[in-house]
């Protein structure tokens, strides 16, 4: 009955198959994935240690391991600096070849805008094009006073900006920028009450200033710790070039309070020697400009010679706040109808009127702020690099005057970040990745990359199969192409290994990497999921939007959401979406982008952070749920800024009735009941996460098994009328679910077997009458143990020159022989077995346990390489009656004779002179390993790597 019902699933299967020529389409593509699926990579040149060598070398093994492109990205993280200063004559030579060679190798050319991994700066920038914040000093001055009365000019306060005379700022002096504002005075306050995170709020801390701090102050504060609006006095006027004061009040004791701005002094992040500067200012677009035609104008020119930079890069955002520049008054008057100057004693921590009218005052700088540098600094940045045909890709994150989700969908490419292993991603890094995808999704753009795999200790221990689980992980947030993070040029010879990295950072995804090559088959693992995912729509049942409590959102700190809905998914925006914003007649909610509708269909709106909430957000979902979508917010107090403040006041109690109270928008209590009226899209444990992609009329779920042992599961998914198939990225291979039914409510109940750490895409693409098949697990008829002995043969390189004998399978660090106990690289394990001339059926070789990956041939056939359990290999093909040879090829990581050569004399500090020559290491040196960071020890613990088994033969007879 068994073999009856796989056989019919077959038929089906293959009829159906022959009417959808689009499926197939995607199905061939599928097993062999184009090229515009591969993954990308991060390529480090670490602080002018360069060579033209090394360039085409890796160039070659980009190609080689299949690595699309590259994003050439400089820095210096203490590494001493090599001959080649960054945007030298001899420094462009290298990008001159490095253009030749990636073109040769079929491999696209990207750049990171300057020198550092944040944000925008160099040598070029002067400090009046520099980042600025506003500065004050403060006296007191009695109407009787007789002698002079000097303000001094304002410096940076300690307690207020933090300031830090680290490596990523520059001192003071020579440099030193500054300018006036005003000069304002006001009767002295008798106890001056300060608002919570005020500081945060003007955004005046350079360590950056969270959402989290921008929570309003809803307390109300003493009538003797508030400055009156109406007693304060311009006295700029009166001001001398010396700093003294030529005005007194008429009666009383008065605060004086001069403001002026200056330069911030915040230098680009480990920069390469001659790549260190100033920030640019990213609230003005000329300096953009200047950065432009300064450097990166000559990068395009020296590309363009030989061929194209694809795209440009800006970093996650860490040059942290700033918060004026010239002309911001004028700015923030058009902008908002009134007058900043007036309000600047709310800078120096004043209480203006009330707090509440300060919070309103402060909201509207904050906004303002995040405006600017939307159009002045990104926004800019994208001009410039769509008049060359440059993709603009950004990481749209981190703590700094801007909006995370406004930039996200400005990006044509925006980037997340994931880091290895999993537990140094805490909540901030997947909410990032959200941020990034959803900012894709709510633009319509297809690509959403991933700064992959980044690490505090890039030790060489990672493999592709510890790696996976978090990069599945973060394959559901909606990530679509790895960049790895990273590559670091190897400058030497490809005999001295591992060679270079990013000192402590990063995984080490180069050529003198192990596995790096044999990787390859992870890379098209990467290939297969990332073609999918490109090639059709996430499907979110949520938008969830933040609200405009906080004046902006970058990161939030301690107060993130889990960024996973069980049963569904979502993307993430802000109010600004709601102008673009529609109800279809289904009740879905559409989005528009620059008047294109999407094909994104939402069945939810839930807003957060939205306590406060200005006329126009209220108005907007107002008119989305007259049109029948389902909302969800709080119910807000009041307007957060003081643009129309009385006229949106007296509006408030009308509106708030109109919507909330008569139950059109549910209170943000019915979230959870709200959401549980929606049908899960995937109904399974917690153990499982999941993704969808719809491509045309198919839809692709992407299921992980995030459980670390294998597990039987039945997944309920909203289909109805379609049969399901299984689809293997690790091999490209598919087939009809072999267990599966349509239950009463229609949709569609499939039977999984996932192996630990496991992921298939469950794909529902052709149409069917079918009510299900009642499959059965198919149990072998016999398993025969290959016992050996086995012949070894290691790289002699770097391991026993002879072949060796084992009688038996034992991992190598627990080999007697030294040079097998430290091996690290590739070996051979070969043995023969006999098959007797009753064999008919299907055969598969099970390896048992591996470190760290292995490929397999049989009676010299070569299969797949595997590099994640389970370690199995159907070999039916490739057998025959009697003998039969059996060879395995196992690579592991460099931890095992990293751990061996610590205990050796070790090579001189910092790089070696024949590193940059590309010679071999010296035949005198103890050590034959040559790594830049050194982080392994004797006492560092050996990987169980190589052949372990046991090794079998599962027999299916057939019947």
């Amino acid at each position: 009955m068994k073999s009856r019902i796989l056989i019919t699933g077959l038929l089906l299967f293959a009829a159906q198959s022959e009417r959808s020529s689009g499926s197939e389409t995607i199905r061939d593509s599928f097993l062999t994935p184009p090229e515009s699926a591969k993954p990308h990579t991060w390529y480090h040149w670490m602080n002018g240690n360069v060579t033209m060598y090394g360039i085409s070398k890796d160039m070659e093994a980009f190609k080689e391991a299949g690595i699309a492109g590259f994003q050439l990205f400089d820095v210096n993280w203490q590494t001493p600096a090599g001959p080649h200063a960054y945007a030298s004559d001899s420094w462009f030579e290298l990008v001159e070849h490095t253009v030749k060679e990636a073109e040769r190798n079929g491999i696209q050319f990207s750049f990171h805008n300057c020198s550092g991994w944040s944000s925008t700066g160099g040598p070029w920038v002067t400090p009046e094009k520099s980042m600025k914040w506003v500065v004050w000093s403060e006296a007191e001055i009695d109407a009787d006073q007789t002698g002079p009365v000097v303000l001094l000019e304002p410096q940076p306060l300690k307690n207020v900006h933090s300031q830090r005379l680290d490596r990523y700022r520059n001192p003071y002096g020579a440099n030193r920028f500054y300018a006036d504002i005003v000069v304002l005075a006001f009767p002295v306050v008798e106890e001056k009450f300060e608002i919570e995170n005020w500081i945060h709020k003007a955004m005046l801390n350079d360590r950056g200033s969270r959402t989290m701090h921008f929570v309003p102050d809803l307390r109300t504060a003493p009538a003797n710790g508030v400055v009156a609006k109406d007693s304060i006095v311009d006295v700029t006027s009166y001001l001398r070039k010396d700093g003294t004061l030529d005005w007194r009040p008429e009666s009383g004791r008065w605060t004086v309070l001069r403001f002026g701005y200056c330069s911030i002094g915040r230098m680009n992040v480990v920069p390469s020697h001659g790549g260190a500067g100033l920030e640019i200012d990213k609230l003005d677009p000329t300096a953009v400009d200047l950065h432009w035609e300064a450097f990166l104008n000559r990068v395009v020119s020296t590309v363009k010679k030989h061929g194209h930079i694809h795209e440009i890069l800006v970093d996650s955002y860490e040059a942290k706040n700033q918060n004026w520049t010239q002309g911001f008054d004028k700015d923030f008057r058009e902008r908002n109808g009134y007058d900043l100057v007036g309000f600047m004693p709310v800078f120096a921590g004043y209480v203006i009127d009330s707090i509440e009218t300060t919070e309103r005052v402060l909201w509207d700088l904050r906004t303002t702020l995040a405006d600017l540098m939307h159009r002045n600094y990104y926004g800019r940045f994208k001009e410039h690099c769509q008049e060359h045909g440059i993709t603009f890709v950004v990481e749209p994150y981190n703590a700094g005057p801007f909006d995370a989700a406004e930039v996200a969908r400005m990006a044509e490419i925006p980037m997340g970040e994931y880091w290895y292993p999993d537990d140094r991603n805490p909540l901030w890094k997947r909410w990032a990745t959200k941020i990034a995808s959803s900012g894709a999704h709510l633009s319509g753009r297809r690509i959403v990359g991933a700064e992959a795999f980044t690490s505090w200790d890039g030790d060489y221990t990672g493999t592709p199969a510890k790696m996976k689980p978090v990069m599945d992980m973060f394959y559901t947030l909606g990530v679509n192409r790895n960049v790895f993070h990273t590559s670091a040029h190897q400058p030497g010879h490809e005999s001295v290994k591992p060679g270079m990295s990013m000192h402590r950072f990063g995984s080490n995804f180069h050529r003198n990497n192990t596995w790096f090559i044999e990787g390859s088959a992870f890379f098209e693992y990467m290939q297969r999921c990332q073609y999918i995912f490109q090639s059709g729509i996430y499907v979110a049942d949520v938008l969830k939007l933040y609200g405009d409590e906080r004046g902006l959102n970058n990161l939030g700190g301690a107060e993130f959401e889990d960024v996973f809905l069980p049963g569904h998914n979502y993307d993430l925006g802000n109010t600004n979406l709601l102008k673009d914003l529609s109800v279809d007649e289904n009740g879905d909610i559409r989005v528009s982008y620059e008047g294109k509708l999407l094909e994104n269909r939402y069945k939810l709106i839930q807003l957060i952070h939205a306590d406060l909430m200005t006329i126009e957000s209220i108005q907007l979902l107002g008119s989305l749920a007259k049109d029948g979508a389902v909302i969800v917010a709080p119910r807000p107090l009041r307007s957060p800024s003081l643009v129309g403040a009385v006229e949106a006041d007296s509006l408030y109690e009308t509106l708030v009735d109109e919507y909330w109270d008569s139950g059109l928008i549910k209170d943000s209590t019915a979230f959870d009941a709200e959401l549980g009226k929606l049908t899960d899209d995937c109904e399974a444990p917690s153990s499982i996460q999941f993704c969808r992609t719809r491509i045309e009329e198919g839809d692709y779920y992407f299921v992980v098994n995030a459980a670390k042992e294998t597990r039987d599961y039945s997944l309920i998914f909203r289909i109805s009328g379609k049969l399901p198939e299984i689809w293997n990225p690790m091999t490209g291979h598919t087939e009809p679910a072999t267990s599966w039914r349509v239950l009463e409510d229609g949709r569609v109940r499939v039977d999984l077997t996932m192996p630990a750490e496991g992921s298939r895409f469950v794909v529902f693409s052709e149409t069917t009458d079918e009510k299900g098949f009642a499959g059965e697990t198919e149990d072998p008829d016999s398993i025969e143990a290959i016992e050996g002995p086995w012949t070894v043969q290691f790289d002699p390189e770097w391991g026993p020159s002879d072949p060796v004998a084992f009688e038996n399978l034992v991992p190598w660090n627990e080999h007697s022989d030294e040079s097998i106990r430290y091996f690290s690289g590739t070996a051979t394990y070969s043995t023969t077995f006999n098959l007797d001339s009753k064999w008919q059926g299907r055969v598969v070789l099970d390896l048992g346990e591996i470190g760290a990956m292995a490929r397999v041939r049989i009676n010299w056939h070569v299969q797949s390489l595997i590099w994640h359990a389970p370690f199995v290999f159907d070999i039916s093909d490739t057998l025959r009656v009697g003998q039969n040879v059996l060879e395995v090829t196992v690579t592991n990581s460099w931890n095992n004779r990293l751990v061996g050569d610590s205990r050796l004399a070790p090579h001189a500090k910092g790089i070696p002179d024949w590193v940059l020559a590309s010679e071999s290491i010296p035949a005198s040196a103890e050590r034959r390993t040559w790594v830049f960071h050194p982080d392994r020890k004797p006492e560092s613990p050996l990987f169980r790597d190589g052949l372990i088994g046991p090794v079998s033969l599962k027999i299916y007879r057939n019947r």
